[in-house]
C-alpha cells in the first residue's frame, strides 16, 4: 500500500494566511485579482493550472516565465509571514504523529502529491515541523493536473497506482481520485461538502487515530 497525502488543509494548517499570499501574488504579477467567480469556473485546481487557466491565450514559453514570477512573489510573501510569525503554519492535529507511523508501518509507502509548487509547499512543510527528505514528492512545479501529480508522486516511490490511496481536503482531491480510480479518504474542514460530493471515507482530522482503521477498511475491500 501506498498512501498519498495532499499537504495544505491536509497536513498543514495555513489556509487563510497561504490564500492571502497567493490571491497577492498573483494580482501583484499577472494584475488579476481572484475572485470567487474565478475558482468556481477553474476545472483544475493547482498553482500551475490556475496560471494556465487566467492566461489561455499565453504561449507556452511566456506561461512558464509569468509562473515562475507568480511563484518567486508567493514564495517572498510566504517567508516575510512566517518571519514574523514563526507559528503561521502548523500542522493539522495529528498530522506529524500520522506520518510518523505510517513511514514505521511495514509494508506501507507515503508520498506526497500538492497542487502548490515545490519551493513553497517545502516552505510550509519545514516550518509546521515536517521531515520529507526521504518522502518521495510531486507538485505543480512538476505537472499541472492534480491527477498527473499524485500518478507521479507513486512512481516517485516506485509503487503502483493499483495500491494508491490519497489523503485529501479539497473536493477537486476527491475529482482527482475518481479520474485515477483509486481510494480517497478526506479530512479537514470541508469534510461535509466532501461526503456531498461523493466521499466515503473521511474524519475531521488525524488526532482521533482513525486513519489505520481506514486504510485497513480500504484494503481488505479491494
Amino acid at each position: 500500500m501506498i498512501v498519498v497525502f495532499d499537504v495544505d488543509g491536509t497536513l498543514v494548517d495555513s489556509s487563510s494566511v497561504d490564500n492571502q499570499c497567493f490571491v497577492a501574488a498573483f494580482h501583484q504579477i499577472i494584475g488579476i485579482e481572484l475572485r470567487d467567480t474565478h475558482w468556481a469556473s477553474f476545472t483544475e485546481i493547482t498553482a500551475r493550472a490556475v496560471v494556465e487557466q487566467l492566461l489561455p491565450d499565453t504561449n507556452q514559453e511566456e506561461l512558464r516565465r509569468i509562473e515562475r514570477r507568480v511563484q518567486a512573489d508567493y514564495h517572498r510573501r510566504l517567508r516575510e509571514v512566517h518571519a514574523a510569525n514563526p507559528a503561521a503554519y502548523q500542522p493539522t492535529p495529528g498530522a506529524l504523529e500520522a506520518i510518523t507511523r505510517l513511514r514505521q508501518t511495514p509494508s506501507v509507502s507515503v508520498a506526497i502529491a500538492t497542487g502548490d509548487w515545490h519551493d513553497t509547499i517545502s516552505l510550509k512543510l519545514a516550518a509546521a515541523g515536517f521531515d520529507v527528505t526521504d518522502i518521495p514528492m510531486a507538485t505543480s512545479s512538476d505537472r499541472s493536473a492534480r491527477a498527473d501529480i499524485i500518478r507521479l508522486a507513486v512512481e516517485r516511490a516506485g509503487c503502483s497506482l493499483a495500491d494508491a490511496i490519497y489523503v485529501g481536503d479539497g473536493p477537486w482531491d476527491l475529482r482527482a481520485t475518481q479520474q485515477l480510480g483509486i481510494p480517497f479518504i478526506g479530512v479537514g474542514r470541508k469534510v461535509a461538502r466532501l461526503r456531498a460530493a461523493g466521499a466515503r471515507h473521511t474524519m475531521d482530522d488525524f488526532s482521533q487515530d482513525e486513519l489505520p482503521g481506514l486504510l485497513t477498511q480500504i484494503a481488505t475491500s479491494r
